[in-house]
């Protein structure tokens, strides 16, 4: 990405990053977190297809993404070569205390309009908030 937009924003959890990670690193959880993610599909064993609405919800958008990394500390992604979007990101999972973590999300788009910068940043904000929402109100397992 020659020019690009960079975000990124933390939150602290109320699980161990064991936890964390593992409700994360399985994609169909997105769209309870994203909600502008509506479909996940896999097309091969790091690659998903993903679909959903634009920030202002006029339009559909998919795009491929490759999961490049996937360990215990991290997830990484970026869109494929051949995806009509072009980002790439990651989300960090980071021990804070015995028993919480500290989850940071960092994106990379195109440059953008500063209207579009303030929804997609507004938009990780709220998936950090739905996140951490979801995993302290119910009990997690590792593993499922």
């Amino acid at each position: 990405m020659s020019s690009c937009t960079k975000f990124e924003k933390n939150i602290v959890v109320g699980r161990p990053p064991e936890a964390v990670f593992d409700f994360c690193r399985h994609l169909d959880n997105l769209p309870t977190i994203i909600t502008d993610v509506t479909s996940i599909e896999p097309v091969a064993p790091s690659k998903f297809k993903l679909g959903g609405k634009s920030l202002d919800g006029s339009q559909h958008w998919d795009a491929e993404v490759e999961v490049i990394s996937e360990e215990p500390a991290l997830l990484a992604w970026r869109t494929t070569v051949d995806s009509p979007a072009s980002a790439a990101g990651s989300c960090q999972f980071k021990p804070n205390g015995p028993k919480d973590t500290i989850v940071t999300i960092s994106l990379s788009v195109p440059e953008t309009t500063p209207e579009c910068s303030r929804r997609m940043e507004k938009q990780i904000q709220m998936a950090l908030l739905e996140l951490k929402n979801i995993l302290e109100k119910e009990p997690v397992t590792i593993g499922e």
